[in-house]
């Protein structure tokens, strides 16, 4: 009986074994179906990245990744093109026949991509191609994509659906972003026609101009994205090496900056009330439209985030 006993007791144990083999053997075997896809994270396959004003190129990246539980054990290759197709698809799907809100193709002298050829190497899950964006010059009020599909792979198969890709271009600058709708608190006095001043307060929208510019609409105009009236009623903010301003019309507006005010002076700084930090600006300005002439003295702030009071920490050590 002790025998039959130890002979069960061997057998259980063989099969345990041969059972963690079987498992090591399904986990070691391709679970999932390797198909290649460019990486994307919205609707019509869009990818955002912000490039910075900086007055220089900036870079991105173009990238495609192979799906499974394991790695490719061969290198993937992809070609890529420019179809710009996929922008008309991208606009009649979003606007029909709204026209003015059209996406435009990045003109080809505000982009660079380094090799329209992508590489996943045997052993990885992703590859990439470095895209250079030149950004000084764009549009805050355009919509870019660098509009790309797969002409040609090896390896394995490519999703269908994530065989294009559209690189969408935010800008940005110190002071303002088209990656979102970036606004500041105003406090402010007008007059208009040299009647008394009166307070106003308010939220205004700025957009990035350039490295060292916003735009925003005189006074308190409501922003819109009629082309229109953003030419008629934009004015641009330009910060010196010294954070003093130079205030001019965007387009069309008649603006003339008023100095000397020592509470108003024309000036960008960091303010500090105490609990928080601010971005602010303190502006005194004259503008006129038709017959009426406004003056306006607008303190706008901004609150930092968390990551930008680390940097100006780091930049203004005693």
């Amino acid at each position: 009986m002790k025998d039959i006993r130890i002979k069960i007791c061997i057998t259980a144990v063989c099969l345990c074994g041969i059972n963690a083999c079987n498992e090591d053997a399904v986990f070691k075997k391709e679970q999932y179906k390797k198909v290649v896809a460019l990486v994307s994270n919205e609707d019509y396959n869009v990818f955002s990245v912000v490039h910075d004003l900086n007055g220089e190129e900036t870079i991105g990246y173009i990238a495609a990744s192979i799906g499974g539980s394991n790695p490719s054990a061969e290198d993937v290759i992809l070609s890529l093109i420019q179809d710009n197709s996929l922008v008309n698809i991208y606009n009649t799907g979003n606007f029909d026949v709204a026209v003015e809100k059209y996406a435009k193709v990045l003109p080809d002298n505000k982009f660079h991509i380094e090799s329209y050829r992508l590489t996943i190497p045997a052993g990885q899950k992703t590859g990439r191609t470095a895209i250079r964006i030149i950004p000084e010059g764009l549009s805050p009020d355009t919509v870019y994509f660098v509009p790309l599909r797969i002409n040609t792979f090896t390896g394995y198969e490519v999703n269908p659906n994530k065989a294009d890709i559209l690189y969408k271009v935010f800008v940005s600058n110190y002071y303002a972003s088209t990656a979102t709708t970036t606004t500041y608190n105003m406090i402010a006095r007008y007059s208009r026609n040299t009647e008394a001043f009166v307070d106003m307060p308010g939220l205004v929208t700025v957009h990035p101009i350039a490295k060292d510019k916003i735009r925003l609409f005189a006074g308190d105009i409501t922003f819109s994205a009629d082309i229109q009236k953003i030419d008629d009623s934009a004015i641009i903010i330009e910060v010196k090496s010294d954070n003093s301003i130079n205030i001019t019309a965007y387009k069309n507006l008649e603006v003339t900056q008023i100095n000397g005010d020592p509470d108003f002076p024309n000036v960008f700084s960091i303010y500090n009330d105490g609990f928080k930090s601010y971005k602010q600006f303190l502006l005194h300005y004259r503008y006129s439209i038709g017959l009426n002439t406004w003056e306006w003295k607008q303190e706008l702030r901004k609150e930092l985030t968390a990551e930008e009071i680390l940097e100006y920490n780091k930049n203004h050590k005693d």
